[in-house]
């Protein structure tokens, strides 16, 4: 059962799979990630040094699908949307010599994944729509981008040549 919209700008600690409408991450919130999860939502937003952690032996799987307000842009968008940005550093998984503990999947040929102002993503991404990285934000790991994919101002995509090629 789906939580609805869930915004976190406070500790939170993952102990359970989660079903959610929309998850927000924002200002300074840091969700420690427990055991093995996996997080199902139509709209993922990071901000303002938001941050997801995996503690040891943890990992995260994060499904996005469905329609999305694009938050960086502040207008809606019809089309599924992982953003990672803010005025400052917004991690997901900074832990980079653990890419393949995170997965995150946009699985709606229509999705978009947006990663802007410094963002971080250790981890495997399969984004069956675009992906755009803007102003220093760095992915490490794997990527399958199935439509477009944009490198902006100093963005940068970190190959793992130690990940297994991956068929989601």
């Amino acid at each position: 059962a789906s939580v609805g919209n869930l915004t976190v700008s406070l500790p939170y600690l993952l102990t359970s799979d989660l079903t959610t409408d929309k998850l927000t991450l924002r200002n300074l919130a840091l969700m420690t990630v427990q055991g093995n999860r996996r997080i199902w939502c139509d709209d993922f937003v990071m901000q303002n040094s938001a941050q997801i952690v995996l503690l040891p032996g943890a990992s995260l799987t994060l499904y996005v699908g469905g329609d999305a307000e694009l938050i960086s842009n502040d207008h809606h968008q019809h089309a599924p949307t992982v953003a990672l940005h803010g005025k400052s550093n917004a991690m997901l998984n900074a832990d980079v010599t653990r890419a393949s503990a995170c997965t995150v999947v946009l699985y709606n040929n229509g999705s978009r994944f947006d990663m802007k102002n410094s963002a971080q993503l250790g981890g495997v991404v399969h984004v069956d729509g675009d992906m755009k990285l803007a102003n220093s934000s760095s992915l490490y790991g794997g990527i399958y981008v199935g439509d477009d994919l944009d490198l902006t101002d100093d963005a940068a995509i970190h190959i793992d040549r130690d990940l297994p090629s991956f068929h989601i």
